[in-house]
């Protein structure tokens, strides 16, 4: 291992060039953020990314996040981006690109992708909605059987209860796991 300190505001081409070395070399290379740290390796090196799993004690299943330059630069490496996501990523990038490539500019870069915050404009109407709020209240029933605590052998499962997940699947999944666990209960 060799530390190396970098001048935030004047960085060394000289300690740029040596980490850029490591990265090419299969090394993995520490790089301190406002929050922890993060690690840099060469993402087309399984054997990099593998090293990095291990330093980090990550599971193989959990995805790395990488970070890109710019769209031209993924789609180099990755294949054209779908037409929603390249429009996201032009726009983003035209209103919201780093000051500058330095450690303060990308450190700004960075609090703003975690401050963006989305705004939608409207809703196509109740006709249109895939996910509706409220229903019977979680404290008014049994977490492990579904039964109304006010009424014995009523059950509420799925939708009708006041759950709300991301759309993908998790409203499927509650829908199984809440029926499951009201069928589950002993014949009385």
């Amino acid at each position: 291992m060799r530390r190396v300190f970098v001048d935030p505001g004047a960085p060394q081409r000289d300690a740029i060039e040596e980490a850029a070395k490591w990265i090419l070399n299969g090394g993995i290379v520490a790089l301190p953020t406002d929050t922890l740290y993060g690690l840099a390796a060469d993402p087309f090196s399984a054997a990099a990314v593998a090293r990095v799993f291990d330093v980090k004690g990550r599971a193989a299943e959990r995805a790395l996040p990488l970070i890109a330059a710019g769209t031209a630069q993924v789609e180099t490496h990755l294949g054209t981006l779908g037409e929603v996501a390249a429009r996201l990523a032009d726009r983003w990038l035209r209103f919201h690109s780093p000051v500058s490539w330095t450690n303060l500019g990308l450190t700004e870069f960075d609090r703003q992708v975690h401050a963006w915050s989305v705004i939608p404009a409207g809703t196509e109407g109740y006709a249109k909605a895939e996910v509706t709020a409220g229903g019977v209240d979680t404290d008014e029933l049994s977490a492990k059987t579904m039964e109304s605590l006010k009424v014995p052998g009523l059950f509420f499962i799925g939708e009708v209860v006041d759950v709300t997940g991301q759309l993908g699947g998790f409203n499927f999944q509650w829908a199984w796991s809440s029926g499951a666990a009201a069928g589950r209960l002993p014949n009385s």
